[in-house]
């Protein structure tokens, strides 16, 4: 429901309207994050309209209500290490807050004609299995503005099954460079085993800070259907203490990232590297 403004809503809810000789009605599903719809809080919560209150029925649930064992204690023990409070708060607890400290401002725009343009295109990745997600995406860019297009957001790939997916969405990925978690070599050697020009992601201490610092000085825009990159861009933020205060020196929560991982993977080394060694050979990365 996030996804939807308070106008585009109330004419979905409108169309709802006719006599269809069925009991009409509209489910919908959202985390409470007051900074992405404060009217879904407004409206639905706080002050529900009489003439719609005894046709609203608010529904909450958290990880706990999840009725498969397995599922349920492992996403525990992933919510529970999170140290942000507003994050533990609206994940964990299913209670409204609202972020501070939101990274990237990034607008989500049409995809370009490239024609006549020749940008630099390369990708970035980020491996998941059960509970977090594979990501992958692709980046174009011409000098200092970059454009992201989402390919891949998926649970349950096998590494094989990923490079596969890959290839068949994009058969340019047997050629150019796709940057990964250097943490998995293994992975990564198994991706380019399957054809991937899969490389490792320059990484180091305090890379994570550096790499944000060195994308907040670019231009970024979110090619349109990218949906999960979207979405993960609104919740990406700085994190807090338990009073609500960005920590400093400040780092990103560690969760829902996996896109913000691979675009950064894949910018900061792509960039560095070319600007260190001009056109990249294997024998940079093997």
């Amino acid at each position: 429901l996030t996804e939807f403004t308070e106008k585009e809503f109330d004419e979905i809810d409108l169309m709802f309207r006719e006599e269809t000789g069925h009991y009409p009605q509209i489910m919908t599903m959202f985390n409470p994050d007051e900074s992405l719809a404060p009217w879904i809080k407004r409206k639905y919560y706080d002050e529900i309209p009489i003439e719609i209150k005894d046709k609203v029925l608010t529904h909450h649930s958290t990880i706990f209500d999840n009725p498969i064992d397995a599922v349920r204690e492992s996403y525990l023990i992933k919510l529970r290490s999170y140290k942000d409070p507003t994050y533990i708060k609206m994940y964990l607890e299913g209670k409204w807050a609202a972020p501070k400290g939101i990274i990237f401002n990034w607008d989500v725009v049409p995809m370009p004609d490239w024609k006549g343009k020749n940008p630099d295109i390369y990708y970035g990745g980020d491996f998941g299995y059960s509970i977090d997600v594979a990501a992958f995406d692709k980046i174009y860019r011409i000098g200092d503005e970059f454009w992201i297009e989402e390919m891949v957001h998926e649970l349950g790939l096998t590494n094989i099954a990923l490079a596969n997916k890959i290839k068949q969405l994009d058969p340019l990925t047997r050629k150019l460079p796709s940057y990964w978690d250097s943490s998995e070599p293994k992975s990564i050697a198994e991706l380019h085993q399957c054809g991937l020009n899969a490389k490792p992601a320059q990484k180091g201490r305090d890379s994570v800070r550096y790499g944000i610092d060195f994308m907040l000085e670019k231009t970024f825009h979110i090619i349109q259907g990218s949906h999960h990159v979207i979405e993960e861009r609104k919740t990406y933020k700085w994190l807090e203490d338990k009073n609500g205060e960005l920590v400093k020196p400040s780092e990103p929560v560690n969760f829902n990232n996996h896109h913000m991982d691979a675009i950064r993977y894949a910018v900061n080394t792509h960039s560095h590297r070319k600007r260190a060694f001009g056109a990249f050979s294997e024998k940079d990365f093997y």
